[in-house]
């Protein structure tokens, strides 16, 4: 199971010199669901420190589609 010190490390080993490598200019902007152990303040502190851009996306559940297929 994912949880915040987790993905401050996935952040930090993988997301951070992945999108230096793909965006050396812009910086490109890195979008992530609103899942409590991804929105900690640990997990904000990391974004802030290395000034990725976020966009921030609702995560997956079907209340949230606007089709219904019944």
């Amino acid at each position: 199971m994912m949880n915040s010190d987790k993905y401050v490390d996935v952040i930090e080993r993988k997301v951070i010199p992945d999108m230096r490598r793909a965006f050396p200019v812009s910086g490109g902007i890195f979008q992530r669901d609103l899942a409590q152990c991804l929105s900690s303040k640990k997990v904000k502190t990391v974004f802030r420190k290395y000034k990725l851009n976020m966009l921030d996306w609702p995560g997956n559940s079907p209340n949230l589609n606007p089709i219904d297929h019944s």
